[in-house]
């Protein structure tokens, strides 16, 4: 049985959520008054990119994500976590330049490393319930 976490629901459901408070938040004000649903938003942001990680990696190479040590795993999942992260912070930094808003990097650097928790987490989790599938 196909682990929930590395399924195509789970990742479409999730980015649904994200977009939605995303969206919501924005439209609302209440990203702006409210500046924990953004470091949730980043947090379920990293999630979401090992989710759909896994996802990719149980359709397209099998027998890596079977063997591979978990470390490795980990490894790939916050790396690419870090080069998604990277370009969003970027972003917000062209943005930020763009409406001549001040920009911090303790913003940056929470906001990544809440991507590498969401991520690592979703990681972890995953290998812990594969592995009692597989017993």
């Amino acid at each position: 049985m196909k682990n929930i976490l590395s399924s195509k629901f789970f990742v479409l459901i999730l980015i649904i959520i994200i977009a939605f408070l995303q969206i919501w938040g924005n439209a609302s004000g209440f990203l702006l008054d409210n500046y924990w649903l953004e470091e949730i938003l980043h947090l379920l942001g990293g999630a979401w990119l090992a989710s759909a990680l896994l996802c990719w990696l149980s359709i397209r190479h099998t027998s890596w994500l079977a063997s591979a040590n978990p470390i490795n795993l980990l490894s790939v999942g916050i790396g690419l976590t870090a080069v998604i992260g990277l370009g969003w912070e970027f972003y917000e930094y062209f943005l930020f330049l763009w409406e001549n808003q001040p920009m911090y990097l303790f913003d940056t650097l929470l906001d990544l490393s809440l991507d590498f928790v969401g991520a690592a987490c979703l990681i972890i989790v995953w290998r812990i319930t594969t592995s009692f599938e597989q017993s």
